[in-house]
């Protein structure tokens, strides 16, 4: 109530003028008492100036280690009630439980010990003994060892042979053979070929082809049965067209 009342006759409780003759104490009283009116995103904001901080100087494994050893001790643990309020009492107790220490063994070390650790540990996170380093070494030493031995390829990495293209040597795929305007070519074709009876449906017209050119593969081009009956396209021996694609 007496905050409140001092509010609004116009005093500014958020000033940190401890010598006013009429309103100091009562600020300092009210500073050292209560804590600020948390908020509902206070510790987002935590958390994104945290990585603001990161992203600031570079995003290198030193900065994250000293970030990540910071935000280790934390508390993350949340309460029914007041969860902000009691999170806010929970990271100034556990600031206190983890300085406490290192103020006490900073008051009686010996022959600067304590001194001594803390420049030690600094300079480990700072870069110089980063456990990255070693890290980057063991690498650099494997490649170093395994970089003269060959590698057995994998099945995908296999060479395989590289075929022409049908346009490039002449020849026709079977697929784009259709009835609407290859029926004629197909049995040109075939008369050609030696065929004295031509089918009626394009299929076997199509049927007929593969055959006649399979044994043409095995005879003139030395190609195993097997392979020559599952080429895909044939070379026309006719003066037949055999357009693949409408007239425009």
């Amino acid at each position: 109530m007496h905050a409140a009342e001092r509010v609004l006759t116009g005093v500014d409780l958020r000033s940190f003028d401890y010598e006013d003759v009429d309103h100091g104490a009562f600020r300092r009283r009210m500073h050292k008492t209560y804590l600020s009116v948390p908020s509902q995103t206070q510790f987002v904001e935590s958390g994104v100036k945290d990585a603001k901080h990161v992203s600031a100087t570079d995003r290198s494994e030193q900065t994250r280690s000293n970030m990540a050893i910071v935000r280790s001790n934390t508390p993350l643990t949340r309460t029914k009630e007041d969860a902000n309020a009691e999170k806010i009492r929970a990271l100034i107790r556990s600031t206190r439980e983890r300085s406490k220490p290192h103020e006490d063994l900073k008051k009686n070390q010996l022959n600067g010990e304590c001194d001594e650790r803390f420049q030690f540990v600094s300079a480990c996170l700072a870069g110089q003994g980063h456990f990255s380093r070693v890290r980057a070494a063991k690498k650099r030493a494997t490649v170093d060892d395994l970089g003269p031995v060959f590698k057995k390829q994998n099945v995908a990495q296999q060479m395989r042979p590289q075929r022409v293209m049908p346009a490039v040597t002449g020849k026709i795929p079977y697929s784009k053979i259709v009835r609407a305007r290859n029926m004629k070519d197909l049995e040109i074709e075939l008369l050609h070929r030696g065929l004295d009876v031509i089918p009626a449906s394009i299929t076997k017209r199509k049927d007929e082809l593969k055959k006649l050119e399979a044994a043409r593969l095995v005879r003139d081009c030395n190609m195993e049965r097997k392979d020559a009956a599952n080429h895909k396209e044939f070379l026309p021996l006719s003066d037949a067209p055999f357009k693949t694609a409408d007239d425009d």
